[in-house]
C-alpha cells in the first residue's frame, strides 16, 4: 500500500534551517522536584519527502555544547565531560529508518547518536504544514549512554523538535 504525502507538502528535498529551527526539552532534577526547561540548537539536516511516504527520510545534527537552561553552572556541568563531553564529542545525530502512519499520527523512527551510543527513538509528528514540522519524543538518556547523576537527574528528557525546512538549493 503506498501512502501519499499530505496535500500541500510536495515530494522532494528540504533543508532544514537552522535559524529557525529549535529543539525544547522538559526534564526533573532535584529528586523530582524542580523542572528543568532547555534547549539545543539544530547545526543542519536534511527532510526527503518521497511520493510514497514511507520512503521517506530524515537526518539532522544537533550541537551538544549548545545545551541551556536558565542556570549557566548546570549547562557547563551537563556539556562537560562527565555528561554529554561536547568538546569530544561535538555533535548528535539522528537518522530515520522508518517513517509509518499509525492511530497517533505519523510516527519517525531512528537512531541518536550521543558520545558514540546508538539508541533507537521514535518521534510522533503532532504537526506538519509546507515547509513546517513539529514532533514530540522522549528520549531515555541512560540508553543514550549518558547515565550518571542517577537520582538527582530523571533519565527521561521530553523533547518539542519545531523544524523549518526550505525547497533544496539542489532541486
Amino acid at each position: 500500500m503506498t501512502i501519499t504525502t499530505r496535500p500541500g507538502i510536495a515530494a522532494g528535498t528540504y533543508r532544514i534551517d537552522p535559524e529557525h529551527s529549535s529543539i525544547a526539552f522538559v526534564t526533573k532534577s532535584l529528586f523530582g522536584l524542580e523542572t528543568v526547561r532547555g534547549t539545543f540548537r539544530i547545526r543542519d539536516g536534511e527532510i526527503v519527502i518521497a511520493a510514497d511516504t514511507a520512503r521517506s527520510t530524515a537526518r539532522a545534527t544537533i550541537e551538544a555544547g549548545s545545551f541551556r537552561t536558565d542556570k549557566p553552572r548546570r549547562d557547563k556541568d551537563v556539556t562537560s565531560k562527565r555528561f554529554l563531553d561536547a568538546a569530544r564529542y561535538p555533535t548528535i545525530t539522528f537518522t530515520s529508518t522508518g517513517l509509518a502512519h499509525g492511530p497517533d499520527g505519523w510516527r519517525l523512527t531512528g537512531t541518536l547518536t550521543v558520545r558514540d551510543t546508538t539508541s533507537e527513538v521514535g518521534l510522533v509528528v503532532s504537526e506538519q504544514a509546507p515547509g513546517f514540522l513539529r514532533a514530540t519524543a522522549r528520549v531515555d538518556r541512560h540508553v543514550a549512554g549518558v547515565t550518571v547523576g542517577r537520582g538527582l537527574i530523571s533519565r527521561y528528557l521530553d523533547l518539542t523538535l519545531d523544524v523549518r525546512a526550505v525547497p533544496s538549493v539542489h532541486e
